[in-house]
């Protein structure tokens, strides 16, 4: 116990070496961030998140054509069906990203 009491006080003179060298640096710096670098308070924001890239009809059209070459034809207009379509250029855009989430999946299929 007294060599865990040893090593918890050598610990409080590592914490106050580095709580002084700190202070240290925050009078040098004035308080005052130089430009180009984060502030503390900027350091612990939550890094902001951005937006996906949004999926065009031309990016869907050319997987959902490649693997209809690919002799996926039957199963290119069924999925189509399923997202309330008869034609591509009817699929609803916020359901994109979905359908070539469903179409990487078949690639999974195929390597398994």
């Amino acid at each position: 116990m007294k060599h865990v009491i040893n090593l918890l006080q050598e610990l409080s003179g590592y914490l106050a070496g580095i709580q002084n060298t700190i202070e240290k640096m925050v009078d040098e710096l004035g308080g005052n961030v130089p430009e180009g670098q984060l502030s503390f308070d900027d350091a612990l924001k939550e890094p902001e998140k951005k937006e996906k890239p949004k999926i065009t009809l031309e990016q869907v059209r050319a997987v959902l054509a490649e693997k209809s070459r690919a002799g996926k034809t039957s199963d290119v207009k069924e999925l189509i069906t399923r997202y309330g379509a008869s034609k591509l250029s009817e699929v609803k855009e916020e359901d994109y990203e979905a359908i070539l989430e469903e179409v990487s999946k078949w690639e999974d299929d195929e390597n398994a």
